[in-house]
């Protein structure tokens, strides 16, 4: 179990990475950016990695968080014709963005050119619908960008 509260990161680099084999790890009253916003991954460069289960972002703020693809605050990065594993059961809740173009990304071709899918399979992602306006979920249901099919969205 790792927690991370109460801190404010400003980085050129990822504010919080979140490798192969974490578990339950909580993330709560940050302060983002600028910075490359929150990571989970990346996932699947080594063979068998460790699933990645139970990430919960909470009440945090995001400001002008970008990488080198876009901008954004939340990505979940795994590379093609990697090794089964999964990564599942995350919640973001109470988030503030501002400055940010697309709040998740979702990447299953990262660092590659190939045409080879992930092996990555990345659920239970959950965004909780009554949030509004200038969070997180306000937009996220039209622009979170996917590059596999093996993304299972959570009904709300």
């Amino acid at each position: 179990m790792v927690k991370v509260s109460r801190n404010s990161i400003r980085t050129g680099d990822d504010c919080i990475s979140i490798g192969q084999g974490s578990i339950n790890v909580t993330i709560t009253k940050i302060r983002c950016g600028p910075g490359h916003g929150f990571s989970v991954g990346s996932l699947g460069k080594l063979a068998d990695e460790k699933d990645v289960q139970g990430v919960i972002v909470k009440n945090c703020s995001l400001t002008g968080t970008m990488n080198v693809q876009d901008v954004s605050s939340f990505r979940i990065k795994t590379y093609p014709a990697s090794s089964p594993s999964k990564a599942s059961g995350m919640l973001f809740q109470d988030i503030v963005i501002q400055d940010v173009k697309n709040p998740i990304i979702i990447d299953q071709h990262y660092g590659s050119r190939s045409s080879m899918p992930s092996m990555v399979n990345v659920s239970d992602i959950y965004i909780p619908k009554h949030q509004r306006n200038n969070d997180l979920t306000d937009c996220c249901e039209f622009h979170v960008q996917l590059t596999s099919t093996l993304f299972e969205r959570t009904p709300s």
